[in-house]
């Protein structure tokens, strides 16, 4: 009987390997390389960023073999439903190697637009598991069956891979722990789950679909579990979120106000909720048995109408006030995405259920492809626009169209600007708006944005509008004489945003208000650093104690320099540490 069982488990086996040679290929890879990257974490490295760099290119591999499972597998489905000639299976490594070009081969060049492609086309390779052995049929149930028997198969390989690797971990333990043996530092757990959560669930999830196209669309009879998951899962939640998203309709129609953009998140679950919960009941609409279905199916889109309008306003709301991101130009599209798709189905009552998975591919590949009106140039051009703005609306643009450093900034303004030359310098594209800066700065440099924001000299800080405002920790007599010890130099007025040049070796001392931290730099390259907020604090706790003109002096060294600063204010504004406020006097010594 054991002998039987394992021959036919080898047969299946090979079956599964002539099916999907290259999915299993791209599964084996992604997961060696992943457990490369593991180890690679514990070696050492010098300091010119090899480290970071051989984990970029490795993280890259896992991607691009990861994707490649997808891609292979949905180039199966196609060769088996259309006879094609096995062949074509090579085709996916022929699509995957060239996106390799795709990304930077520096990892400090690695931005949010690289992110964005890795997530979407990951999204788009497994649609077209979805859709296209269908691409040109109408076969409606099979279709359904086919993508219901590999959600199914999903499920139950998850569950599969779950105790093989919760299994294989407590042997590893009960090894260690009965026979006092230790495996590669703890390692092993990581790389167990990472090679059996890749490989393993791979071959698991290909075991389920060994005998291959034909058996996954198959017609079956319908899942009692589906039906139970849906009538007392699904439809209750979506009952919950349509109740809320009422409520706060009604809210907001009532107090006459502008909706949270926190809402589009809500409406954009209960959409794809009730979406997936449509398809997951399709074949029992016409089911007069199952009256439930039809109601749920009839309501449900009507229900969205309201819902899509709040999401537009709500989403547009955002990009009034804050411009395009790449996060709100999603939020949008999605939102244009969820209205075709109830019009569709509202208009054709027999609506094809394929439309989902198609339409989503087609408005994934608008969205990076598509000049003018794809999300990266849709996001930059919109944030250019409004820093530009923002800078007319701050009254700091100089007749040649330059940022005034020396202008009267409040402190909000300041940072919503600050927040949008982050946004450019996390796509390296301070080159857009160095016109308005005037600085010619690296995005690559960790402290750009300190650098910007340190360049404004005459910031106002609002006070709070907590009862704890004003809070005056040291008030020193300004009248009283200063001794100079034995420094080499003395800063007079020191505090607020200041940068400092230093006699030698073209160094900067720059402090961060925001941060409570002094910066020795050089060239933008921070040399040596020191942390006040916490002597500030302490001062705060001594506000009350006559030792507090004692601590009103701190010495500390920066690189080769010996600092003491002497408080002659030290103001509070709220309970946020980075609401300290102070003026000083600074001396410095070079140390030789």
């Amino acid at each position: 009987m054991l002998p039987e069982r394992i021959n036919r488990f080898g047969n299946n086996l090979l079956l599964t390997f002539k099916k999907y040679p290259v999915s299993i290929l791209f599964s084996l890879i992604c997961a060696v390389v992943l457990l490369e990257v593991i180890d690679s974490e514990n070696m050492i490295y010098d300091n010119t960023g090899s480290r970071e760099q051989h984990s970029y290119f490795l993280l890259k591999m896992a991607y691009l073999s990861a994707l490649g499972i997808s891609l292979s597998f949905a180039l199966s489905m196609l060769i088996q439903k259309r006879n094609f000639s096995d062949y074509l299976h090579l085709a996916a490594l022929a699509i995957v190697a060239p996106m390799y070009l795709l990304f930077p081969k520096d990892h400090l060049a690695y931005t949010v637009k690289h992110a964005i492609f890795m997530i979407l086309f990951f999204i788009m390779a497994h649609l077209l598991v979805a859709f296209i052995p269908y691409w040109r049929e109408q076969k409606e149930r099979k279709f359904w069956e086919y993508n219901k028997n590999l959600f199914v198969n999903l499920i139950v390989t998850g569950i599969f891979t779950a105790v093989l690797v919760g299994g294989l971990e407590l042997a590893v333990v009960a090894i260690e722990q009965l026979f006092n043996v230790r495996f590669d530092d703890g390692l092993i757990y990581p790389k167990i789950a990472v090679f059996f959560g890749v490989f393993g669930s791979t071959m698991i999830f290909l075991l389920f679909s060994k005998k291959g196209f034909t058996q996954l669309q198959s017609h079956q009879d319908y899942p009692s579990v589906l039906k139970f998951f849906v009538q007392f899962i699904l439809i209750p939640l979506l009952f919950i979120y349509c109740i809320i998203l009422l409520l706060y309709g009604l809210k907001i129609t009532l107090q006459w106000e502008l909706p949270n953009g926190w809402v589009s998140a809500l409406i954009i679950v209960y959409a794809f909720l009730g979406i997936l919960a449509l398809l997951l009941v399709h074949p029992l609409i016409e089911n007069k048995s199952k009256s439930w279905v039809k109601w749920f199916s009839n309501i449900f889109y009507i229900s969205l109408i309201p819902f899509t309008v709040l999401l537009f306003i709500a989403i547009g709301r955002r990009i009034s006030d804050y411009g395009f991101t790449e996060k709100r130009y999603y939020v949008f599209l999605l939102a244009i995405w969820i209205s075709l798709t109830t019009l569709y189905f509202l208009i054709r009552r027999e609506g094809r259920i394929k439309f989902i998975p198609i339409s989503l591919f087609f408005f994934a590949l608008f969205s990076i492809v598509v000049p003018y009106f794809n999300v990266n140039q849709v996001a930059l051009r919109s944030q250019k626009s409004l820093f530009h703005q923002n800078l007319k609306q701050m009254n700091v643009l100089s007749a040649q169209g330059k940022i005034d450093y020396d202008q009267d900034v409040d402190y909000n303004d300041l940072e919503q600007l600050i927040s949008q030359f982050r946004f450019f310098q996390k796509r390296n594209k301070l080159h857009l708006i160095e016109p308005y800066t005037g600085l010619s700065i690296r995005n690559e440099n960790r402290n750009v944005v300190y650098h910007f924001e340190n360049q404004f000299t005459n910031v106002q800080h609002q006070k709070s509008p907590t009862p704890y405002s004003g809070l005056t920790i040291v008030q020193r007599n300004i009248n009283q004489l200063i001794e100079i010890n034995n420094y080499d130099f003395m800063v007079p007025q020191y505090g607020g945003h200041q940068t400092i040049s230093l006699p030698e070796n073209g160094n900067t001392l720059t402090y961060n208000r925001k941060k409570q931290i002094i910066y020795l730099q050089q060239s933008d390259e921070v040399i040596d650093e020191y942390f006040l907020g916490e002597w500030f604090q302490k001062l705060e706790e001594q506000s009350f104690n006559s030792r507090i003109d004692e601590l009103r002096k701190t010495e500390f060294d920066l690189g080769m320099w010996t600092i003491e600063l002497q408080l002659n204010s030290l103001h509070k504004y709220g309970n946020d540490v980075s609401n300290y406020n102070f003026s000083g006097v600074l001396f410095l010594k070079k140390n030789l």
